[in-house]
């Protein structure tokens, strides 16, 4: 703190002050920065960081993570993302490949043919081509599932699923139920429209 000073010589309502060491400076009001309180103080929203028409929000004390952000944005309807680059409606890459044979596992996998085919969670992809063109459990394995880790916490909003072709006959699952974990060790499966039980999902056909 200091000795007040002509104000004059600062802009935009600042305050002019004179320092121990007699220098003088301005001490603006919010929003505007500088030596004489000329230019405005854009803050972490200007340029807007968020994507998709998301809105930033400036946020005093946030911390997602071990990074300070100092905004967060709120995202248009269908987006999401630390900065509203996902889109909710897009594949998550189970057809594409974004999605890494690495994160698909299963109960069991089928192998047939003197254990040349083997017919693996990797394989559980649409439209897949080729003789081993999808993934099958075991002729044995009485409870099959297969998991798919998506490395963080998504929203998932459907599930397409498609039969395949073995030895010349169509093969497909009549009736599926789907589960979800934020941990893969704690599983709690989707349920129905009442919320009395598991929901159930119906295959009609190929």
């Amino acid at each position: 703190a200091g000795d007040f000073c002509d104000s004059s010589l600062c802009q935009n309502g600042g305050t002019c002050l004179i320092s121990q060491d007699n220098d003088v400076y301005c001490l603006c009001p919010e929003g505007f920065t500088g030596l004489v309180c000329s230019e405005t103080e854009k803050g972490p929203c200007s340029p807007n960081p968020c994507y998709n028409d998301g809105k930033c929000q400036v946020t005093e004390n946030t911390q997602r993570g071990d990074i300070f952000t100092q905004y967060i944005c709120q995202c248009s309807l269908g987006y999401s993302g630390t900065h509203c680059e996902i889109s909710c409606t897009s594949t998550l890459g189970m057809e594409g490949g974004a999605i890494a044979n690495s994160q698909i596992s299963a109960s069991s996998v089928y192998v047939g043919f003197l254990g040349v085919q083997r017919w693996g969670p990797e394989l559980a992809r649409l439209h897949s081509s080729g003789l081993v063109n999808a993934w099958t459990a075991s002729d044995y394995d009485s409870k099959p599932w297969i998991q798919v880790n998506l490395l963080r916490k998504m929203r998932v909003s459907g599930v397409i699923t498609q039969g395949a072709s073995r030895a010349g006959r169509a093969e497909y699952l009549k009736t599926f139920k789907v589960a979800y974990s934020l941990d893969g060790l704690k599983f709690k499966f989707i349920q129905n429209a009442s919320g009395s039980g598991d929901k159930v999902g119906l295959k009609r056909g190929y």
